[in-house]
């Protein structure tokens, strides 16, 4: 009976849209429209809104697109310190060109305006763009959902119960209970099942999520009723059945963000206690009733409700409409960056407001989205940059950690595929992944996943920021997505983003920086190009840092053999010794012979250029374990000289090695990528442990990295290198040591030396560090920091560092308020986080 329901409810839809269509369009609530031969409303009041959108109409842009969007109407997206003076002269320009403004979004600098319908949408934006205090313009474009487009039909039958499928169903250690259900690889995959040993989330109304999104029904079983409030839109309450589309896609959303139920039936999502606040922007009251098109307007709006309803990560599974997998690449690159340009408001006004908002990159197969906004932008850079602190664009991955290509019938017809380019930031699970009730795709799944896992990392840290959860996310991220044959046939060999999401490792990292202190400075108000001091202090504790990583680099061709017998004999002694000095400490295992062919190492023997044995662990039993398995077996490497380089790049970076350059990692003496496990707030330290000279390809055939290159890696994370030359390393070693600051120890032929030497390696290390500065968001701001670094500061010794910052905004309409977050480190151990707020004070 219900799929007869749903039938007959899908050919009542279809009837009312070609209803709907021959008459005129989509129907709407006029939203105190002023009448025609009216100066309209004024923009940028405090209680000012858009308009609702009455009809949609075909517009063709200049690049030959054809985009459905509000009918006679075009937004004006104005520079957020746009001044009353540039307001006036934009309202003379408006009413000269015969428009009439119906609307404006105060916190989005977005003013709503009625055109005749004589006008073309294209020439009235041509003209209006170029008025002082304008960032764009454009149409009030017709956006869709970013799941996999299947019909309402499809998405019902997917979310019928489960009758026993286990097609993608991983095994997965149960270090958490949690129920069995279809499409639940995806928790091993982001390692969610460890994160929820640390935390499932909080019930803070610091840690709310926010779902931008279409409804969810009253009677809606996928988390507790006390944990979510349902909003329309525009922020009024629902009390009664929330609104919907056909494919629950809202529902759908929340539930892998923050579903969990755990009655009859088994709901599970990444956070399972954090409130949610729904802001609807799909309309849809009742099953039977005609979808309203969701516009540019009314995402602005919801998104501005989520955040005003104190939604600290707000997901928006919303993209461009009018493109597809069969739409020529520019046209979708064009596309997107419309819709990006489109959202940028909302961006600033989250980082106004600490919010960090996860999109959907989008599902359609465009494999080169690398430009974030288009050159014809105009609004200042840290409007732009916003992107890069307080938003995040996530691609869609399958079972095989691959880019999502999806395809049927030998390839022949493609499905849908996930965006990737250097315009989204990273990547997780999102074909055919499930929260116990069926399984759905798009990267409007994926996208919930990270938003879940930002839940997570503020729930076990309140005072984390938008951009430092941004920070710990990236910085905690597996590099290992391969790209899909699409992605080859594109050009993109090594995917963009090559990150994925570890929920693991990005818990740890946020509870490693919960013991770091936030020193909250005076706010500084400052008026454009004035420029302002602050100061500030840091003492170095007396271990110097509160926590390191140590990871053992270990030769294992046959002449280490005696050197690793030492080091296996020492390894308690040495854990022992580095555990108990009032620093969290953890430990790692890496080892090396050579590339698998001839003349540098054999195949036959197992070489590699680079093994993990163990990922950096509090774990000490599996370390002590690994390290007893580094001669299990030995390895040959044939000639005199080994891979040292490149296991120091792996090791810093875990990038991997695509010898061929096919996009796989799959082929002869190809070195997987994988997360080596740095934590973000830790002092990293390898100990290299050789008796060989360095392979080195600007001076002979070989692959891999450069000296400059490993350098290069290994100062980018911060990483000393202590070096023990048991052999002749020709210098090599002294090279790289010399380079990070480490230390060098010439040992015996059998390293009898090595526990101490590995002790007073530590020590040197921590006994002088270097106090610098990193910028984590408002960089914009600084015009420069007083010095850039301290170098040679011992513990119990405090320096001041005094940062200067420079005016970059107009006294606008209203009193902007921004944020300038630095971390302060000893060498890449984490001392201290400052917040300095700023305000431009309004007209």
């Amino acid at each position: 009976m219900k799929n007869v329901r749903f039938v007959l409810a899908i050919l009542f839809a279809w009837f009312l849209a070609v209803f709907l269509t021959t008459c005129g369009g989509s129907s709407g609530g006029g939203g105190g429209i002023p009448p025609s031969g009216t100066t309209g409303v004024e923009p940028f009041t405090e209680d000012s809104k858009f308009s609702e959108v009455h009809e949609t109409e075909n517009i063709t842009l200049d690049d030959g697109r054809v985009v459905e969007a509000a009918k006679d109407e075009i937004l004006i997206f104005a520079k957020e310190d746009i001044t009353s003076e540039e307001v006036n002269t934009l309202k003379a320009w408006v009413e000269k060109l015969g428009g009439i403004i119906i609307g404006s979004l105060t916190e989005m600098r977005t003013i709503q305006v009625r055109i005749p319908s004589t006008t073309k949408e294209t020439d009235f934006i041509s003209q209006i763009k170029s008025v002082s205090g304008v960032a764009h313009s454009g149409v009030n474009l017709v956006v869709k959902l970013t799941d996999d487009n299947l019909t309402g039909y499809e998405r019902f039958l997917k979310n019928v119960k489960n009758y026993g499928l286990k097609v993608l169903r991983a095994v997965i250690p149960k270090a958490v209970a949690y129920p069995d259900f279809e499409g639940n690889y995806w928790i091993e995959h982001i390692k969610a099942n460890e994160a929820w040993e640390i935390t499932t989330g909080s019930e803070s109304d610091d840690a709310i999520i926010g779902i931008v999104d279409t409804g969810i029904m009253k009677d809606q079983n996928v988390l507790s009723e006390s944990r979510i409030k349902r909003y329309d839109y525009a922020g009024n309450p629902i009390e009664d059945d929330d609104t919907k589309d056909l494919s629950d896609h809202g529902m759908w959303v929340t539930s892998f963000a923050a579903g969990y139920i755990d009655e009859s039936n088994k709901v599970r999502g990444v956070a399972w206690k954090n409130h949610v606040i729904m802001a609807d922007v799909g309309n849809l009251e009742q099953i039977y009733i005609i979808f309203k098109k969701m516009t540019i307007t009314e995402t602005l709006t919801g998104i501005k409700t989520a955040i005003t309803k104190g939604a600290k990560i707000v997901n928006i599974s919303i993209g461009a409409g009018g493109i597809g997998c069969s739409t020529s690449s520019q046209k979708r690159i064009n596309a997107l960056l419309d819709f990006r340009k489109y959202i940028t408001p909302a961006v600033a006004a989250a980082k106004k407001n600490n919010c960090l908002l996860i999109f959907a990159a989008g599902n359609e197969c465009e494999k080169t989205d690398d430009t974030l906004l288009p050159s014809d932008y105009n609004a200042p850079e840290d409007e732009k940059d916003s992107w890069k602190t307080h938003a995040l664009r996530v691609a869609a991955t399958d079972i095989n950690k691959k880019d999502v290509q999806d395809s049927i019938l030998w390839d022949l017809i493609t499905l849908w595929g996930s965006n990737m380019g250097k315009a989204v930031d990273i990547a997780s699970p999102g074909n055919n992944i499930g929260w116990g009730n069926g399984t759905g795709s798009g990267t409007s799944y994926a996208a919930p996943l990270v938003t879940g896992t930002a839940a997570l990392l503020k729930s076990i840290n309140t005072t984390l920021s938008a951009p430092e959860i941004r920070y710990i996310l990236l910085d905690s991220a597996d590099p290992v997505v391969v790209p899909s044959t699409e992605a080859l046939n594109q050009g993109n060999t090594k995917p963009e983003p090559n990150l994925f999401l570890n929920a693991k490792k990005a818990v740890d990292n946020a509870k490693a920086v919960e013991g770091i202190s936030l020193d909250v400075l005076d706010t500084v108000i400052i008026s454009k190009d004035e420029t302002k001091s602050v100061s500030f202090s840091v003492t170095i504790p007396p271990a110097s840092v509160s926590s390191m990583d140590v990871l053992f680099l270990i030769d294992t061709t046959g002449s280490y053999y005696d050197d690793i017998d030492t080091l296996q004999s020492k390894a308690t002694e040495i854990i022992h010794d580095l555990s108990t000095r009032g620093i969290d400490v953890q430990f790692g295992v890496a080892s090396f012979a050579d590339f698998p062919f001839y003349p540098y190492g054999d195949e036959s023997s197992g070489d590699r250029a680079f093994y993990l044995n163990q990922a950096i662990t509090d774990n000490i039993d599996a370390v002590k374990a690994a390290i007893n398995q580094l001669d299990n077996p030995l390895h040959y490497g044939a000639d005199w000289p080994e891979s040292q380089l490149e296991a120091l790049y792996q090791a810093a970076t875990g990038s991997g090695r695509d010898l061929n350059n096919d996009g796989d990692f799959d082929d002869l003496g190809e070195v997987n990528p994988i997360n080596i496990g740095w934590r973000t707030a830790s002092l990293k330290v390898i100990v290299l442990a050789t008796d060989a000279p360095f392979h080195d390809p600007e001076k002979e055939v070989y692959y891999g990295p450069t000296f400059s290159q490993v350098i290069d890696a290994l100062n980018a994370k911060g990483i000393i290198v202590i070096g023990l030359d048991s052999g002749d390393t020709q210098g090599d070693l002294q090279r790289i040591v010399d380079a990070t600051k480490g230390s060098l120890f010439a040992l015996s032929s059998n390293s009898s030396e090595i526990a101490e030497a590995i002790i007073e390696g530590i020590e040197e290390a921590l006994a002088e560090v270097t106090l610098s500065v990193e910028r984590i968001s408002g960089g914009e701001w600084i015009f420069a920091i007083n010095p850039d670094k301290y170098s040679g500061v011992k513990p119990g010794e405090t320096r001041t560092f005094t940062v200067t910052l420079n005016g970059i905004k107009n006294k606008g309409v209203s009193t902007l308020t921004y944020d300038v977050y630095l971390w302060i480190k000893a060498d890449s151990g984490l001392l201290k986080r400052v917040r300095i707020p700023i305000a431009v004070l309004g007209s």
